[in-house]
């Protein structure tokens, strides 16, 4: 689907429509914590970019940045 050109944020909601809320951004996160430990807000952005590459539910989003 990215190779016809659609964003990666279309491609993960085509995917699982309603979003998956699976454990696979959380599993995934540790390295963006080392890259991010300084900046918390940016920490914040970029693991939510990153769950909603292949986890577009709300319930996975908020999964990768819970304290």
């Amino acid at each position: 689907m990215i190779k016809s050109g659609l964003s990666w944020k279309e491609v993960g909601e085509k995917m699982y429509p309603g979003g998956s809320y699976g454990n696979g951004s959380a599993m995934r996160i540790a390295p963006i914590g080392v890259l991010y430990y300084d900046n918390p807000s940016k920490l914040r952005e970029i693991a939510c970019q990153s769950s909603r590459i292949t986890h577009t539910h709300i319930l996975a989003v908020e999964g990768t940045t819970e304290k």
